[in-house]
């Protein structure tokens, strides 16, 4: 028997899961990801190395998560920037600007996303494609909505031309990161 109801995890559960997340973002501020480890996350989150593993395989697996959901947020923010009103050029200075900002928010987490991610290996490689092809995605459709009030229709970007401008705002991002 399968039951069509998900369980929603207890209160204490969820804490010490965000907890677990603070502290990853804690140590990785600290010591980036190559420094942490384990016992610098447990240590931060007040919890104990079984309480990491039931809700972890490894950092590796809790970093993931963390640059996840930070990523889901700040496309969040990016996408409300350019969905508020204003003129084209208007919305797009703000969606820029709130994802620079954000980026100087956690400078040291952003820092951690652009320099180590590699470091999650094979793993990490779905992920950043699943990434980049996300924000494509946001960028396309962000594109069309832009487009949809001009008087003269040009034809939809190809999803590729997003992948390109992701891609190419990576490399700004790098670079700058490279010649702090």
């Amino acid at each position: 028997w399968v039951s069509t109801q998900t369980e929603q995890p207890s209160e204490q559960y969820a804490d010490h899961h965000a907890r677990l997340l603070e502290g990853l973002a804690d140590s990785i501020r600290a010591r980036g990801l190559s420094g942490t480890t384990v016992a610098d996350v447990v240590h931060s989150a007040r919890v104990s190395r079984r309480t990491f593993y039931e809700h972890f395989d490894d950092v590796v697996d809790a970093y993931l998560e963390l640059m996840t959901w930070l990523g889901d947020d700040m496309l969040k923010d990016v996408q409300a920037a350019i969905e508020s009103s204003g003129t084209t050029e208007e919305r797009i200075d703000r969606a820029v600007g709130r994802y620079l900002e954000r980026l100087d928010e956690e400078p040291e987490l952003a820092r951690s996303y652009w320099l180590e991610y590699h470091l999650t290996g094979e793993r990490g490689m779905g992920s950043a494609v699943t990434n980049t092809e996300r924000t494509a995605e946001l960028f396309g459709r962000l594109a069309e909505e832009l487009r949809a009030g001009e008087e003269t229709r040009r034809p939809p970007l190809p999803f590729e031309a997003m992948v390109m401008l992701t891609g190419s705002i990576r490399e700004i991002v790098l670079h700058q990161f490279e010649h702090e």
